[in-house]
């Protein structure tokens, strides 16, 4: 009793410490709407807070403020604007919110509703991504209330949308979803291509934790089929994959996976010793529902060894755990820590893949930065060359001009030279006697 009181006090202060947490996100949260003055930024912020709100008599009321802030608006623009389309895409979201708290509350028919009102909107801003998303969910609502035909036609029209989107990661989901529908109805060929298929799409992405969620459901199809070494295979395979990447929430599962295998076998320590180790992980994580089945089979366990007290300890904190799951509020605080981890771990991995694509983005800016300052220093020494070029061409031009001007000076006193000395011979001839004069003249003196 000692050990079942303790894990249930770790249990309360686990989600004391997370809800302290999540207080002061909205608190600030809370600061902002209120100084906010524009609606557009006010959506975004009532948007934030439902997300974060883990109090199902609080979120509601703020769910319901986004809704009249998005009709109002909605009633105002007249033209189909981006605006229209962007209070369209937070109504929606209002409606997904109102289906998903009556959902929560057992009322079906008005989440089913909600959801039909999202749909509509959606299918009107043309949200391909976020009717792949709704019709996903609604085949888990489907799916959980006992309608596996329903479930697996919203399934499928999701997976054909997020094909169409080239959704990886959608895709594999979506699968994945198919694969334990049809597991569960016992139709195990669909339900392995399925889980293949998926399986496909995690290894081409690199997600792990998806990877060996599908080793996981391999296991689970040949343990029920009585292939015991089979599943074991499946099942180590995924144990290793989640404690290599510290998925813990992944790894319990694993865990108790394994211990059946070996219960099963009837190798009770084996067996003893995985549940044990399913058992430490769930109770650090805080999840009732872990908890519940780790100790259940080590109730199981203890009673087949002849331990009866323990089996007794761990039967009482089996009927705790259980009981406590069927407890609404617990219920719910729980699943949204389960959110909020794979949140975290979602945001992780989106933070990692934009650093990636930053630096990949940075490396293209300098890739291009240098075959622009190479451009721009090649263009300007062509420049500078031609400039260089046209200088000289122009000088030459002027030097040649130059040297025809002073040719042609020259070649004009030549002219005027010669024209001069012609000139002074036809004087002269004019005043000097001929020869014939000379030789007359010479004659004439001798007789």
């Amino acid at each position: 009793m000692k050990t079942t009181t303790s894990i249930v006090f770790i249990y309360l202060l686990f989600l004391g410490v997370i809800l302290a947490s999540q207080n002061k996100t909205i608190d600030s949260l809370k600061v902002a709407l209120k100084n906010a003055k524009q609606d557009t930024t006010r959506c975004r912020l009532l948007n934030v807070i439902i997300d974060t709100e883990s109090d199902d008599k609080i979120w509601p009321k703020y769910n319901e403020e986004l809704k009249n802030i998005s009709e109002a608006n909605l009633k105002s623009i007249r033209t189909n604007d981006e605006l229209k389309k962007y209070y369209l895409k937070y109504l929606s979201i209002t409606l997904y919110g109102r289906g998903l708290h009556a959902f929560q509350i057992g009322d079906v028919g008005e989440a089913l509703k909600n959801y039909e009102l999202c749909l509509i909107i959606k299918e009107q801003i043309r949200d391909k991504i976020g009717l792949a998303q709704l019709y996903n969910n609604m085949g888990l609502i489907f799916n959980k209330q006992g309608e596996k035909t329903t479930a697996l036609e919203y399934y499928w029209k999701s997976l054909k949308l997020r094909i169409e989107l080239h959704d990886k990661a959608g895709m594999a989901q979506t699968y994945n979803n198919l694969g334990v529908v049809y597991s569960r109805i016992n139709n195990k060929e669909k339900a392995l291509e399925c889980f293949k298929k998926s399986l496909i799409e995690y290894e081409n992405l690199g997600d792990k934790q998806g990877i060996a969620m599908e080793y996981d459901n391999f296991g689970s199809i040949y343990y029920r089929d009585g292939l015991l070494e089979k599943a074991l295979g499946y099942f180590e395979m995924g144990l290793k994959i989640n404690e290599e990447n510290m998925e813990e929430y992944a790894t319990t599962f694993s865990l108790i996976n394994l211990a059946d295998v070996y219960f099963k076998q009837r190798k009770y320590d084996i067996a003893l010793d995985y549940a044990q180790r399913s058992l430490k992980i769930s109770n650090k994580l805080g999840f009732p529902e872990n908890i519940r089945n780790a100790a259940k089979r080590l109730a199981e366990i203890c009673k087949r060894k002849g331990n009866d007290k323990n089996a007794l300890e761990y039967y009482e904190l089996y009927i705790q755990m259980r009981d406590s799951i069927e407890n609404g509020e617990t219920k719910k605080a729980s699943i949204k820590t389960q959110f909020k981890i794979e949140f975290e771990r979602k945001e992780l991995e989106a933070k990692s893949k934009q650093e990636k694509k930053d630096l990949k983005n940075e490396e293209e800016k300098q890739k291009q930065s240098i075959i622009r300052n190479a451009f721009i220093g090649g263009f300007s020494l062509v420049l500078i060359l031609a400039i260089v070029i046209l200088r000289s061409f122009l000088q030459n031009k002027k030097k040649n001009k130059l040297i025809e001007e002073q040719k042609h000076l020259v070649e004009e006193k030549q002219k005027e030279i010669i024209d001069s000395i012609r000139y002074a011979q036809r004087i002269q001839r004019a005043l000097l006697p001929s020869g014939t004069y000379f030789s007359k003249t010479f004659l004439r003196l001798r007789k």
